[in-house]
């Protein structure tokens, strides 16, 4: 079983050790950034999980669910401001790569579909995804 990842605990360290911030500071700055996530999804995010998303937000440096904003707040990327479903956008963003490559099979687009309509779950999603990468010959021979 797959340990999981404290995302709070992993951001106030990085913010200690990067930024040179007290524990006491880190962990404010990570409230607040944090709870201004949470708000700017206004309860939109079942099934996402907003921590990691604020970690990836402040440190990483491709398309973010969050953008970073005066004050240490973070507010809601403009690409997924008129989302339904915030995060099977955010998923699907993130796997643009794959779908550009591999998009054309009927396998892929129906899992596609169901899980941006909300007809399966994510976990379903990825079970499916899964499968596709275990059978494709395609897949298989590029070594991806």
């Amino acid at each position: 079983m797959n340990k999981r990842i404290n995302y709070r605990a992993l951001t106030i360290k990085r913010l200690q050790d990067d930024m040179g911030l007290s524990k006491e500071y880190a962990t404010n700055y990570y409230n607040r950034a944090y709870t201004s996530a949470l708000a700017s999804v206004k309860g939109n995010h079942k099934g996402m999980n907003v921590a990691r998303e604020v970690y990836g937000s402040l440190f990483y440096q491709s398309v973010n669910t969050f953008e970073l904003e005066g004050g240490g707040r973070l507010v809601l990327n403009d690409i997924y401001q008129n989302s339904k479903n915030i995060p099977a956008d955010v998923l699907l963003k993130k796997m643009e790569g794959f779908m550009e490559k591999y998009g054309d099979s009927k396998f892929i687009q129906e899992a596609r579909e169901s899980f941006a309509s909300g007809k399966i779950t994510r976990r379903q999603f990825n079970e499916r995804i899964k499968t596709f990468k275990t059978y494709n010959v395609r897949y298989l021979i590029s070594g991806s």
